[in-house]
């Protein structure tokens, strides 16, 4: 059993119940304690030795910046591709038709180009160069969407035909880069780029069946990729970031801006749910959720401050039914209440409430009879604070909180998940937009008129007529004063 606890400790014991397994018990006399030995054990701080260790004190580190995560690339300068990789070596193939080189890339959700539509990414390449012109290319895809297409030119006749234009561990000059600008919209937070290199046979007639040197090709390490251009900039709620990386709760890697709703006395399958979305944020920002403040339902308040993340039903679901009639769903046993969408807003009133036609206030709501279990993802802006979000993890039933947790385990049904409301029956997903939409983000003010002009094409004209006035009306006014000066000289 257990010894007496005199402190946060972590133990590794038998399995009463099953002799040949384990069980990890993380405990301490208090709450703090508790939290102490958790921490401790999560960054991996608890040198363990025998069964049991006692951790005197955790230092967590100092408050994390936004969009720091690990494990997302920094989008406020050029990424060089060896911090993107374990090993160099990963950068590396050889064979006429080798794998893919693959790089991972993850960045911020909400990176928006108002003045620039492509992501710059300046690629450097080596490659065993052929004798002659032949069908040697290298392919550059993101996402498996292919981005530009390569032909592999041969050296000078002067060069050995097995030279590597850059030879891989040489300091030579020749270098072959490309300046390549990867579209935008291709980009999301969870992408990957694949270099495909064929490397023709240069043997041909009745050398074909000799064998040959092995060619060998590589990405450089210093080839760069620059997000250093985009502005952080969303349209919430948006619950395909929240899916694909926890946004908006992982700006701040250990979600200290986060807190996390439980009923005010929580069932097996709500602290389920909680452990495994923070499992999930954990994974996509690399670092566990060190700050995140876990509060019943009835001292919500307390963390109004903060984004919300609200789990399970009863007293959680309590909350949602006080703020029910802002909310794009209700759904309790028995039937369930959608916000219906206006489709008669005009396009001038939504350009000037810088809206989109998807986003237009709700026109009603409608009961409609809900015959089975259902459970949902529900975003809106929280009640307490301005741009701030509010992400609902529900269910008519507690055991059908599950069934969101499945959804996010499985990559086809993450896809469907978008909007501000996506429903999970059994095995169906679909995601919905239904309420209004709010802006988070740091996006100036002359950016924002610049995207809305830019957006529409007779606004744009009559903005360069007026500019042009300006520039004329400024040329004849100096222009005035300066004749005037001459004839009172």
């Amino acid at each position: 059993g257990l010894r007496e606890i005199a402190g946060p400790t972590v133990t590794v014991m038998p399995n009463p119940n099953s002799p040949d397994h384990k069980l990890l018990v993380v405990a301490g006399r208090n709450a703090e304690e508790l939290t102490t030995a958790a921490n401790a054990l999560v960054l991996g701080k608890a040198a363990m030795s025998g069964r049991q260790a006692s951790i005197q004190s955790v230092d967590l580190g100092p408050p994390r910046a936004p969009y720091d995560a690990p494990n997302w690339a920094p989008v406020d300068r050029p990424v060089l591709f060896r911090e993107l990789v374990t090993d160099p070596q990963q950068l590396q193939v050889s064979g006429n038709d080798p794998q893919a080189i693959r790089v991972n890339l993850r960045v911020p959700a909400d990176l928006y180009g108002w003045n620039q539509r492509s992501v710059p990414l300046n690629l450097k390449y080596r490659y065993t160069a052929p004798s002659t012109y032949n069908d040697s290319v290298l392919n550059v895809d993101i996402n498996e969407q292919l981005v530009r297409s390569y032909r592999l030119r041969p050296l000078s006749g002067s060069d050995d035909e097995n030279l590597v234009s850059v030879p891989l561990l040489s300091g030579s000059d020749a270098v072959v880069s490309n300046a390549i600008r990867v579209p935008a919209f291709r980009v999301g937070s969870d992408n990957q780029m694949q270099f495909r290199f064929h490397l023709d046979s240069q043997k041909t007639g009745l050398c074909a069946s000799t064998p040959a040197k092995v060619a060998r090709a590589a990405i450089d390490p210093d080839s760069t990729i620059d997000f250093s251009g985009f502005a952080h900039y969303a349209a919430m709620p948006n619950l395909a970031f929240f899916a694909n990386s926890g946004y908006p709760f992982t700006r701040l890697a250990d979600l200290a801006d986060t807190a996390v709703v439980l009923p005010d006395a929580p069932r097996a399958i709500d602290q389920e749910a909680l452990l495994t979305l923070l499992g999930h944020m954990g994974r996509w920002t690399g670092l566990p959720a060190l700050r995140v403040t876990v509060v019943p339902a009835r001292d919500v308040e307390s963390v109004g401050q903060r984004n919300l993340l609200i789990v399970g039903n009863g007293s959680a679901g309590e909350l949602l039914a006080r703020w029910g009639k802002s909310l794009p769903l209700m759904i309790a046993r028995g039937k369930t209440e959608m916000a219906l969408r206006d489709q008669r807003a005009s396009a001038w009133s939504n350009w000037l409430s810088d809206s989109e036609p998807e986003a237009m206030t709700p026109a009603g709501r409608a009961i409609l009879s809900a015959g089975g279990p259902l459970a949902a993802l529900v975003g809106f802006e929280s009640p307490f604070r301005e741009r701030h979000s509010v992400v609902a993890v529900t269910a008519t039933e507690a055991d059908r909180l599950g069934d969101v947790l499945d959804a996010l385990d499985d990559p086809a049904k993450v896809a469907q998940i978008r909007g501000d409301l996506t429903v999970v029956r059994a095995k169906e997903v679909e995601g919905l937009r239904l309420g209004e939409r709010y802006f988070v983000g740091d996006f100036p003010w002359y950016a924002r008129v610049w995207v809305r002009v830019s957006s529409h094409p007779v606004f744009l004209g009559i903005a360069g007529i007026l500019a042009g006035l300006a520039v004329a009306l400024s040329a004849f006014w100096a222009l005035s004063r300066l004749a005037a000066r001459r004839n009172g000289g």
